[in-house]
């Protein structure tokens, strides 16, 4: 994401004739996330920069000479670069932009403190955490002397020593950091903003990782709460935040408070989203994994059917993202053993997967059934398709033949066993 740029002003070049680049930026519309601030220079003004660049690569020039105009080269070459993934030019740009904004500016302006931000985050993303949050204080302290203590800058200030704190393992002072970025935003924003959405998020995956689940899920809670309010279930927070819940009830290892969660989400995505959205359809796959998980089978099959059924609404009865849909309904069959109705569901789930799972399970039920003559040809096409996909040396496999060999005793065909069998 850019950042929307205003230029205020245009500088009479005293070096260069550069009068079209604009001198100061108010950056506006200021963004939460950890990216770079971005200058927007036209073709033009770059080209002329490079020029400079080129001419003052041919002898020796002081830092002092440069003139302030190729500082900003520097720093917009140097976010180019970062948007790359070419992290150490990106570095060296950055750098030589700052050293000429000391000499130009002094130490207190405020592009002084964009340049610190930019080299915390390149610090960041290379995992350099302590170098990172030195940066990122240096560009808060100057901030503060020129904006004071509630504007939207030391928010994202403290945002970015908040994820750094994070990462470094400092988990206390992140969520400190978090705080004070989140009072700031509530402060000037309100309580729907959805810029709040990534504070709610961080705060929530600090307190995941201090094993303090409930206050994770309440964070999310509330940055989901405020993507339904303002930004829709389309849209990419929708599934940032229900991922992120779903991992900390899972983290949290308590099918019962999971069970409970989503059922209470269930009606409320039902009423927001629409009955058919696709993350009504996943909570219905996660009731039903919870129920199954705890052992209730037939409330869980029900879930399940419910899933597939709003599955094939969406994506067509022969798409291939169905056999999942279709191997829930049929192990939960199997489970109850309900072994004709789970042999269909397993069936339809081969045909449009052609994985060796399917037809073991199958050969498994017909066993159940005591049906030996079915489950001895299913298990024999299983171990055909497991020795293409897997080879004979994995487990499955293995433990393939070793049935197809059992049932043969049982059947009296172990003369009858094909060559390759005997080659495990």
């Amino acid at each position: 994401m850019g950042y929307k740029c205003i230029n205020s002003k245009c500088l009479q070049a005293k070096t260069l004739s550069l009068s079209k680049i604009a001198g100061n930026c108010d950056f506006c519309n200021l963004p939460m996330e950890e990216e770079p601030k971005f200058l927007q220079l036209s073709q033009e003004e770059l080209d002329d920069l490079r020029n400079y660049e080129e001419q003052t690569d041919r002898g020796p020039h002081p830092i002092e000479s440069f003139h302030t105009d190729i500082g900003k080269y520097y720093h917009f070459m140097g976010l180019r670069w970062f948007d790359l993934g070419e992290d150490n030019i990106a570095m060296q740009y950055v750098k030589k932009s700052l050293a000429i904004e000391l000499v130009n500016k002094g130490s207190d302006h405020p592009d002084l403190a964009i340049s610190y931000e930019n080299i915390g985050l390149l610090l960041f993303r290379i995992g350099e955490f302590n170098d990172a949050i030195e940066n990122h204080i240096k560009a808060l302290n100057i901030n503060l002397k020129i904006f004071g203590e509630e504007h939207l800058y030391i928010a994202w200030n403290y945002n970015n020593i908040g994820k750094a704190l994070h990462n470094k393992g400092d988990l206390i002072n992140a969520i400190d950091c978090y705080k004070k970025s989140f009072h700031i935003l509530i402060k000037t924003w309100g309580n729907d903003h959805p810029k709040l959405i990534l504070l709610y998020n961080n705060i929530g995956d600090t307190c995941l990782s201090m094993k303090e689940y409930e206050k994770a899920i309440d964070y999310y809670e509330k940055g989901l709460a405020i993507v339904l309010k303002t930004l829709g279930g389309e849209h990419s927070e929708m599934e940032i935040s229900f991922n992120k819940i779903n991992c900390a009830l899972n983290n949290q290892g308590d099918s019962t408070k999971a069970l409970e969660y989503y059922k209470k989400s269930l009606p409320i995505y039902v009423k927001t989203l629409g009955a058919e959205h696709p993350y009504t359809a996943m909570t219905y796959d996660l009731i039903g994994d919870c129920l199954e998980a705890e052992g209730k089978y037939e409330k869980a099959l029900a879930y399940y059917e419910k899933y597939l059924e709003l599955g094939i609404k969406g994506f067509g009865i022969d798409n291939p993202i169905l056999e999942r849909f279709y191997w829930k309904v049929a192990i939960v069959n199997k489970s109850l053993q309900k072994y004709p109705e789970a042999i269909e569901a397993f069936t339809i789930g081969y045909q449009l997967q052609k994985s060796g799972g399917f037809l073991f399970q199958i050969a498994q039920c017909y066993e159940a059934l005591n049906d030996i003559e079915k489950a001895y040809d299913y298990y024999l096409q299983c171990a055909e398709v497991r020795i293409k996909d897997l080879g004979f040396g994995d487990d499955s496999t293995l433990e393939t033949i070793r049935n197809i060999k059992r049932i043969a005793l049982v059947l009296c065909k172990e003369n009858e066993l094909p060559k390759w069998i005997n080659m495990t």
